[in-house]
């Protein structure tokens, strides 16, 4: 079995690391947890954006087909 992440996968994981690092440090983390909500729409958006929801939802539905193989 080949374990390897693909190219896509790869910019996948690299543009949702560079994001989380840029819009939701580890200070930002605990503000929200403080909160009481325990999660951020901007962050949530951001995510969205990225095609992070669509990770599971077939191709031909519209999603990145990143489900189990």
């Amino acid at each position: 079995m080949d374990f390897e992440f693909s190219d896509e996968q790869r910019q996948l994981h690299d543009a949702v690391r560079s994001f989380l690092a840029k819009e939701h440090p580890f200070e930002r983390l605990l503000a929200i947890k403080r909160s009481g909500s325990g999660w951020d729409p901007g962050v949530w958006r951001g995510l969205a954006e990225l095609g992070v929801p669509a990770i599971n939802v077939p191709i031909a539905l519209g999603g990145l087909g990143y489900g189990p193989q």
